[in-house]
C-alpha cells in the first residue's frame, strides 16, 4: 500500500535524486539552468545541518538546496507548500546555529 503524504505532495525522481514535490523538483531544474549558465555555483541537493547543544545532538536540519551566487556567501533554500510550525521551528534552530537565513520557496 502506498502512502499519501497528507498535503497532497507527489514525490518526483530526477537526476538521481528524490524530490518530496513535484515544486521542489521545478526548482531544482530552474536552479540546475542557472548552473550551467554560470549564474551559480556548488550546488547541494538536501544538505543536512546537524543541531548540537552542549555535545547534544538536538535534531538534523535538512534543507533542500545550498548553492553560491557568485563569490558571495552561500544560499540556503526551503521549497514549501505548506510551512508549519516544525518546519518554522528548525528554520530558526538553522539560523540560530549556522548566522544564515534560509530562504523560503512558496510553491502556491
Amino acid at each position: 500500500m502506498v502512502r499519501r503524504n497528507k498535503y497532497g505532495a507527489v514525490k518526483v525522481r530526477m537526476d538521481g535524486y528524490l524530490f518530496d514535490s513535484k515544486a521542489e523538483a521545478r526548482h531544482y531544474g530552474m536552479l540546475m539552468m542557472l548552473a550551467n549558465a554560470g549564474e551559480i555555483s556548488s550546488l547541494i541537493v538536501h544538505p543536512r545541518y546537524p543541531i548540537v547543544y552542549q555535545k547534544q545532538k538536538v535534531c538534523i536540519v535538512e534543507l533542500d538546496f545550498e548553492y553560491r551566487n557568485g563569490d558571495r556567501e552561500p544560499v540556503f533554500v526551503d521549497v514549501k507548500g505548506v510551512y508549519t510550525a516544525m518546519s518554522r521551528l528548525k528554520h530558526k534552530l538553522f539560523e540560530a546555529f549556522y548566522g544564515a537565513k534560509v530562504a523560503i520557496v512558496k510553491s502556491r
